[in-house]
């Protein structure tokens, strides 16, 4: 365990912070996963309904040409013209915002957070010199630049949710309550 105070402090603010981010990355990709299927379910059934629909439309009214172009359309008709639209705007939609790679990346992001905790962890809990007790530190401070530089950002609507659900003080409890006992 680390016997300066102010380095044990520091590693209890750094855990917290990767315990947040790395809640918060599971959340945001969970979230990218939920708008990809909530984007592509009605665009798979749009892209149906309108093929299906548009050949009986035009087996209908073959003689009286298209029904948009004579003037006479029925309901049907125009319930087919609005999801031919809907459907490749939510495809571009689908494409633009790129859900599934976004997804990837905040689980990549999460898993990073989630091994700096583990390697807190282990400072926290084995005993090392002050030397030593320093280079982690160091190696810590750099693997956690760089998982911020690889990470996406974060939604602030996640991060709220995130922060609200894991109680503050619950990480410093834990941690004291087993470096006391360890003593």
């Amino acid at each position: 365990m680390i016997d300066n105070i102010e380095q044990q402090n520091l590693l209890l603010d750094w855990y917290r912070r990767f315990r947040v981010n790395e809640k918060a990355h599971y959340k945001s990709a969970t979230a990218c996963r939920i708008f990809n299927y909530t984007l592509g379910i009605p665009l798979v059934i749009i892209t149906t309904i309108v093929a299906s629909d548009i050949f009986e439309l035009f087996r209908e009214h073959a003689e009286d040409q298209f029904p948009w172009k004579t003037g006479i359309m029925g309901m049907e008709a125009y319930l087919v013209s609005i999801l031919s639209v809907a459907a490749p705007v939510l495809a571009a939609l689908q494409t633009f915002l790129r859900f599934p790679e976004r997804a990837e990346k905040h689980k990549i992001a999460g898993v990073k957070f989630g091994l700096l905790k583990k390697d807190i962890e282990k400072c926290l809990m084995f005993p090392a010199s002050e030397d030593e007790a320093k280079k982690q530190i160091e190696k810590i401070k750099e693997h956690d630049a760089q998982a911020m530089l690889e990470a996406p950002s974060l939604g602030a609507i996640s991060l709220f949710l995130t922060r609200y659900a894991i109680k503050e003080n619950s990480t410093i409890k834990h941690f004291k309550a087993n470096t006391e006992n360890a003593e």
